[in-house]
């Protein structure tokens, strides 16, 4: 008996992992992804007064990681953007925050964090878009 509660505990132990880092995949031909402002400096220190915070969004098919696609023309300074589908597939979405003079000129940029990065989603959540096209409804419905 206690040797069956073991390999329970065990089991239990190997798979939670795996549940909480478990991929929801949105399904939808648009959704809108929001992040927190950036208030800070990676090292801690303040950003400046003068400095503005934007943000470019991106977009890569779960299958072709190598293949980003910028999503946002110009940075933007919404922390959210909604993104609309047009090709089938998995995608994840990801942001970015860059920093600029009063200028406009960029003075810097962050890494790019990713929704299948537990460690950038809220709360370890990990999430992507899938998006398919619908089929053609039936046509010429009659009695046989």
């Amino acid at each position: 008996m206690k040797r069956h509660k073991y390999i329970l505990i065990a089991l239990i132990i190997l798979f939670i992992p795996f549940y909480v880092y478990a991929m929801d995949w949105e399904k939808a031909n648009q959704i809108t992804v929001a992040w927190d402002p950036v208030t800070g400096l990676e090292d801690g220190g303040v950003i400046s007064e003068t400095d503005v915070i934007k943000y470019n969004v991106y977009l890569v098919d779960s299958k072709n990681l190598e293949d980003i696609a910028l999503l946002t023309e110009i940075p933007i300074l919404e922390t959210q953007f909604t993104a609309t589908f047009t090709e089938e597939g998995f995608f994840y979405l990801g942001a970015q925050t860059v920093r600029l003079n009063d200028a406009g000129e960029e003075l810097a940029t962050s890494v790019i964090v990713w929704s299948n990065d537990p460690l950038a989603v809220q709360d370890g959540k990990v999430f992507g878009v899938k998006f398919f096209n619908h089929p053609s409804p039936p046509s010429k419905l009659r009695l046989n």
